[in-house]
C-alpha cells in the first residue's frame, strides 16, 4: 500500500486495504463542541468532492451507515487539547479527540487523504483510503511569521493565509505589524501613524478588519501574535512624532 503523504507525518499511522467512499446521503455527526469543526470540514469536503454534507448534533457514535462522527472522549484525556484518534472503516469515519482542536486537527488530516481537486479546481475523487491514525503534536508552538510592515498584505490575504496554516496544523501567527517602513494598526487616537507623509494612498489594517481575522484565525485554532516594535524599527513613528526624537 503506498504511504499517505500527511503533513506533519502523524505519529501513527496503519493503512488496510480497500477504501471509504462519500455519498449525497453522508452526514457528519458531532459532540456539541465539536460543530464547529464539522462544519469547517463539512464546507471544505463539498468543495473538494462536489458532495454536500449534512452536520448533525450526536453525543453517542451513530449507527447509520457511512456517517462521519466526532466524538468528544473524556477517557482519551491522554491526547491531550490538540491530539485525536482517527478510524476510516468501510462503512464509517470516526474521530476521537479530547478537545476541540483535536477533532479540527483530525479534520485536516481527512482533507489531506483525498486527492488533490482536478485541473482548474474541478472536484476530485469522493473516497478515503482505509486507515487508522492517531496524532499529537510534538512541538506545542508550530509558527509562521507574516511582516506585513515591509510588505503589505490585504485582509483577504491574510484570512488565505490562515486557511493554509491551519490545514498544515499550524498554530500561532506572528503578525510583525510595526516597523521603520510603516505602521498598519488603525489608532483613532494617533491617525498620523496610518497616513503617508506625502498624502497619498497609504495601506493599514482597520480596527474592524483586525476584529475580524482575529475572530477567523479562532476559529481555526490559531493564535495571532500582533508585534509593535519598540523602542528599536520606530522610524515611522517618529517621523510622526518628530518631538519623541
Amino acid at each position: 500500500m503506498k504511504e499517505m503523504q500527511i503533513i506533519p507525518k502523524p505519529e501513527r499511522v496503519k493503512l488496510s486495504h480497500g477504501e471509504f467512499a462519500f455519498e449525497p446521503k453522508t452526514t457528519i455527526f458531532a459532540s456539541t463542541d465539536f460543530l464547529p469543526a464539522a462544519n469547517h470540514l463539512a464546507q471544505a469536503l463539498a468543495q473538494a468532492t462536489g458532495v454536500v454534507f449534512d452536520v448533525k448534533q450526536s453525543e453517542q457514535r451513530t449507527s447509520a451507515a457511512g456517517a462521519i462522527c466526532l466524538l468528544q472522549d473524556a477517557r482519551r484525556s491522554d491526547l491531550g487539547d490538540e491530539g485525536y484518534a482517527l478510524s476510516v472503516k468501510a462503512d464509517g469515519v470516526v474521530v476521537r479527540a479530547f478537545r476541540p482542536a483535536g477533532a479540527f486537527y483530525a479534520c485536516q488530516t481527512l482533507r489531506q487523504m483525498l486527492p488533490a481537486p482536478g485541473k482548474g479546481g474541478v472536484p476530485g475523487s469522493r473516497t478515503l483510503p482505509l486507515a487508522d491514525i492517531e496524532d499529537r503534536p510534538r512541538f506545542p508552538w508550530r509558527g509562521f511569521m507574516l511582516d506585513s510592515s515591509r510588505h503589505f498584505q490585504d485582509a483577504a490575504f491574510v484570512r488565505r493565509l490562515l486557511d493554509a496554516l491551519a490545514f498544515y496544523k499550524i498554530n500561532r501567527l506572528h503578525w510583525h505589524l510595526c516597523d521603520s517602513e510603516g505602521w498598519r494598526i488603525e489608532i483613532d487616537k494617533y491617525p498620523g501613524l496610518t497616513t503617508a507623509a506625502d498624502g497619498g494612498k497609504y495601506d493599514f489594517y482597520s480596527k474592524k478588519e483586525i476584529r475580524e481575522i482575529l475572530d477567523y484565525a479562532a476559529r481555526r485554532h490559531v493564535l495571532v501574535y500582533p508585534e509593535v516594535e519598540m523602542p528599536g524599527h520606530s522610524f515611522w513613528p517618529l517621523e510622526v512624532f518628530k518631538e519623541l526624537r
